[in-house]
């Protein structure tokens, strides 16, 4: 195992700890207060962080100026334009209204998830 696997798994280590040590109700609300920020240079932060961790194609949303939303709520919850993500006409289908791929090792083509 190399010494960046080492540090990352310790650090997964110390934050799902840390995450058993905090009192839950308490760090939900907190994140929750984080999420509705409207201060610019926290919520621009956070906003441009998920950006470009996560590529967000910000072509497809109605407000394409990441910067623009009110909180990182409003930027999370973001109405898409028209037509950009049609629903699948098969009625054995399954959609995912999310901004990532769905993805199941275990599932095969023609196969049922469940």
């Amino acid at each position: 195992m190399t010494t960046m696997n080492k540090t990352n798994r310790r650090k997964e280590a110390a934050f799902v700890c840390l995450q058993h040590c905090l009192p839950h109700h308490t760090l939900s609300r907190m994140v929750g207060k984080v999420a509705q920020c409207r201060w610019p240079p926290l919520k621009n932060t956070l906003v441009n962080w998920f950006v470009r961790q996560y590529a967000v194609d910000m072509s497809e949303a109605v407000e394409q100026n990441p910067l623009a939303y009110n909180s990182f709520n409003d930027f999370f919850t973001r109405p898409l334009r028209d037509g950009v993500r049609p629903l699948p006409t098969d009625p054995q289908a399954l959609a995912s209204p999310a901004d990532l791929l769905a993805h199941n090792n275990r599932t095969h083509p023609g196969r049922p998830l469940c």
